[in-house]
């Protein structure tokens, strides 16, 4: 499964999670548990990697 697919799959979940009067069945439940524990592994990936980008260097500057 794409990362893309995982985030379509969780976006789906959540809307109809709302549909439902924000109640989960039990299927949906797990499916979500699982889609989210996908989800967090891609990012602690791309993190041990080197793949995100965390903000500007700030270098500071020395006036005279």
């Amino acid at each position: 499964m794409t990362p893309k697919e995982v985030l379509l799959q969780l976006k789906d979940l959540r809307e109809a999670y709302r549909r439902q009067g924000f109640s989960w069945h039990a299927d949906q439940r797990v499916q979500y548990e699982k889609l989210r524990k996908l989800r967090y592994e891609r990012v602690a990936y791309m993190h041990k990697n080197g793949l995100v980008w965390k903000g500007p260097n700030k270098k500071e500057v020395k006036t005279k």
